[in-house]
């Protein structure tokens, strides 16, 4: 086993490098997690990832972002998706771009910036042609620009509790 302070640098050098080798960014995100993981915990890397591969809190996430995907199915197949879509370009191209991010941001749920991308793919790529990192990037940025009032989101739960 590796001081972890080390091991966390050579996995932050692990994944700069590869990125400039123009390395996929999943891959290189995945091989200096295994390099993070195998350096800081040695021998008992697998028995470790298997343990929190199966632990109650990642099934618990596993099923909160399946739910939202289940979710967006059942919108899309409804038809909801296209008419709430179709409703919001109806008043205007832009207003459409931040209005389902943010309609969707006022459902705290893990995945619900999934479910906007998913509504949203058709315009902002064909109808609004934004290439797709700076369409997840305002899909991302409106779909949290309520977090500081919603009342009902966890962080002011949180902190009104404490």
């Amino acid at each position: 086993m590796v001081d972890p302070v080390l091991s966390f640098a050579i996995a932050v050098a692990l994944l700069v490098g590869l990125l400039v080798m123009k390395q996929e960014v999943h891959i290189a995100v995945v091989v200096s997690t295994l390099a993070f993981g195998i350096l800081t915990l040695g021998p008992s890397f697998p028995e470790s990832t298997l343990r929190g591969i199966f632990s109650r809190s990642t099934l618990s996430l596993v099923t909160a972002f399946s739910s939202a995907l289940f979710i967006s199915y059942i919108l899309k197949v409804n038809g909801l998706f296209d008419r709430i879509t179709e409703f919001a370009i109806g008043i205007g191209p832009r207003f459409a771009s931040l209005f389902i991010p943010v309609l969707i941001g006022l459902i705290p749920m893990p995945g619900g910036a999934l479910v906007s991308a998913m509504m949203m793919r058709e315009h902002y790529m064909e109808r609004q042609r934004l290439d797709s990192d700076f369409a997840t990037f305002v899909n991302y940025w409106f779909r949290h620009v309520t977090i500081p009032v919603w009342p009902i989101f966890q962080s002011i739960i949180i902190a009104s509790v404490i």
